[in-house]
């Protein structure tokens, strides 16, 4: 994505000094709209990427929460310690 948006970043700037050289004041306008729609595609990329980033640490933190582990023996570990819970004892001690 990020390479797309340096693309778009630039289109967007030719498009703009574009507009410094060209006289028809139509070609002018719709020079103008291009450079716009590439800068609405630039900030929806860049919210997305924000979007990404903020989910992508907020599962960070909950695999850490969880004592997620990479490696294959933790993994089973944990696993076996959330299948061996016993759920209703959980449920009588929320209420």
């Amino acid at each position: 994505m990020n390479g797309n948006v340096a693309r778009w970043r630039q289109l967007a700037a030719e498009a703009r000094a574009k507009i410094e050289t060209t006289k028809d004041p139509e070609a002018r306008r719709i020079l103008a709209e291009v450079a716009t729609g590439y800068d609405r595609m630039i900030e929806r990329a860049e919210k997305e990427r924000a979007d990404n980033d903020a989910q992508r640490q907020r599962f960070i933190e909950a695999a850490g929460e969880a004592r997620a582990s990479e490696d294959e023996a933790g993994f089973d570990e944990n696993l076996k310690r959330v299948v061996t819970a016993n759920p209703k004892a959980d449920l009588k001690s929320d209420k």
